[in-house]
């Protein structure tokens, strides 16, 4: 019986020998491995490729708080266009679609974004830590953050259909709404720190005040009157201060304008549409410092009109400005108390810079290589 069976198995043997090698079993069932490992691989690359891609896929963290793909291009988005102005001041090259990802110079485009995008990200994500820290705000998430631009949004789409007066566009975009959170929390934030975890000594003041002694105590500087009419910025949100837009500003400004050409009286004026009298600058002239806490454009606008003369309208960081000349040689003479206050705001805004670069250089910062490298 033994005998038998093995006399089947040596020509079972033999036939297969005979076969072709791709109708041999071992073959048939080498083939069956193949093609399941293929299947395996091909799986394993799509769930690879879905997982590398998806929006909720975390690119780095900063202090364990975690930055997803979705929000690390949303800051892409915004350096970009600094690195297009790099590359063709540094390397003379106009960046197109192709250009990214070749080398220039010993750069690569899109590594040189990515790693600007790191220090923006961080910069942004130390900011909300602090402001989570001393409850300016509950969740620092990106999820959160495009919670909040809905919900404005919404408010502002029924504001609109109950018929309520909208200042500038009816809905923020992402990037407006983004400035918008950065500039309430540093001023939030700066508020809670203030003599608490910045400060400003006394000494500091007296030395600001020296270094710029002429400035405060001189004969070369000039008084004018400043009528300034404020405008929102682009997407923001009007406040109890603020409540037009530029072209709206710039309407005011014309008829303001007009009339003060016709001989009107400079203060009324300025009270008529502004609600407010006109700010009353003396101007050092020429030499101006970070002491006279007034705008260089101020100065520059001012210089060469006769008493009684006006400037022409200008903008002036979110607003637009028109000036009188009043006494183009006044003397003077500001004592050290009546400098302080000035020199406070100026030096407790500078410690705050400086406060905000400290956290930010102190942030733990871990960045996972295999996604931050493919994202595009």
């Amino acid at each position: 019986m033994a005998k038998a069976r093995k006399t089947r198995k040596k020509s079972r043997q033999a036939k297969e020998e005979k076969q072709p090698l791709f109708k041999t079993r071992a073959f048939k069932i080498s083939l069956i491995a193949l093609s399941v490992c293929l299947v395996l691989a091909v799986a394993a690359a799509i769930v690879l490729q879905i997982f590398v891609y998806s929006d909720g896929v975390v690119v780095m963290y900063v202090d364990g708080f975690p930055v997803t793909r979705e929000e690390f291009k949303f800051h892409m988005e915004m350096e970009r266009q600094a690195v297009v102005s790099y590359f063709a001041h540094a390397h003379g090259t106009n960046l197109g679609g192709n250009d990214w990802g070749r080398m220039i110079g010993g750069e690569r485009p899109i590594e040189v974004l990515r790693n600007r995008t790191v220090q923006a990200v961080t910069e942004f994500k130390s900011l909300q830590i602090l402001a989570l820290e001393y409850g300016v705000t509950w969740d620092i998430g990106y999820e959160a953050m495009k919670t909040g631009l809905r919900e404005i949004n919404e408010d502002r789409l029924e504001q609109e259909a109950a018929g309520e007066i909208l200042y500038g566009p009816t809905e923020f975009t992402p990037f407006t709404y983004y400035q918008q959170v950065v500039s309430n929390f540093k001023v939030s934030v700066k508020e809670k720190v203030e003599n608490s975890r910045i400060f400003v000594e006394e000494q500091q003041l007296h030395d600001l005040y020296m270094e710029n002694y002429d400035v405060y105590n001189n004969t070369d500087n000039i008084s004018v009157l400043e009528m300034f009419i404020p405008y929102l910025p682009p997407g923001a949100a009007p406040n109890e201060h603020v409540s037009i837009y530029q072209d709206e500003a710039v309407e005011l400004m014309e008829a303001a304008y007009d009339r003060l050409l016709a001989g009107e009286d400079f203060q009324m004026i300025c009270e008529e549409f502004t609600g407010t009298p006109p700010e009353d600058y003396t101007l050092h002239v020429g030499e101006l410092s970070r002491a006279t806490g007034t705008s260089s454009v101020i100065a520059s606008f001012a210089e060469g009109l006769s008493p009684g003369e006006l400037s022409q309208p200008f903008r002036n960081g979110f607003g637009l400005s028109v000036l009188k000349m009043l006494d183009p040689e006044t003397e003077v003479n500001m004592s050290f108390e009546e400098a302080a206050p000035f020199l406070f705001n100026i030096l407790m805004q500078e410690s705050f810079d400086e406060f905000l670069v400290v956290q930010t250089a102190a942030r733990d910062v871990t960045i996972r290589d295999f996604v931050f490298n493919r994202v595009t």
